[in-house]
């Protein structure tokens, strides 16, 4: 029997128009409340160091890598009240809207064609004061500590600072940035 956890996450996986617990608790294999899975969903609060416990027991950290490390905007423009939620511009909407700033660390193993977060963070300066870069490099050290060897980070031009290009430089790794 699937965790709610387990199922909820293979049904994300599956589906490519609905995602809500009401559409999962319609299609589930056995009997589940979608208020169950609302009550779960909203206790759930996954750390960075969560991900990385799950991602490391499918890292072979001997197996040649690239670490890709892009930012997102959330949307949340029809939002009343979240948090984290800032204005932010967002590359889908071409314009400056209220969203959640993440910044993502995905690990792609060149053999095994297999790619897995790794880390995460929220951009949130007004808590945190750290920006966007300060996120890129910090991401990027602690997985280098973490045992990743990867033959390249890749990002967007937006983390091309020569602070970051220097950083990168002297962990001994390379770097692609890209331009779209």
């Amino acid at each position: 029997m699937y965790s709610k956890k387990d199922l909820y996450i293979a049904f994300l996986q599956a589906s490519s128009v609905r995602y809500s617990s009401n559409a999962l608790s319609d299609v589930a294999p056995s009997e589940i409340s979608h208020d169950a899975l609302s009550k779960w969903l909203k206790t759930a609060n996954y750390r960075p160091s969560e991900v990385w416990a799950e991602a490391k027991t499918h890292i072979n950290k001997q197996e040649e890598c690239i670490l890709l490390i892009d930012d997102s905007t959330i949307d949340k423009r029809h939002s009343e009240k979240i948090e984290p939620a800032r204005y932010l511009y967002s590359g889908n909407a071409h314009d400056v809207i209220q969203g959640i700033g993440l910044t993502n660390l995905v690990w792609h193993g060149l053999k095994s064609n297999l790619s897995l977060p790794v880390d995460f963070r929220v951009y949130n300066p007004d808590e945190e004061g750290k920006t966007k870069n300060d996120h890129f490099q910090e991401m990027i050290k602690l997985s280098v500590n973490r045992g990743i060897k990867p033959g390249v980070i890749i990002a967007d031009t937006w983390y091309s600072s020569l602070a970051n290009l220097k950083m990168v430089r002297g962990l001994g790794l390379f770097w692609f940035y890209y331009r779209y």
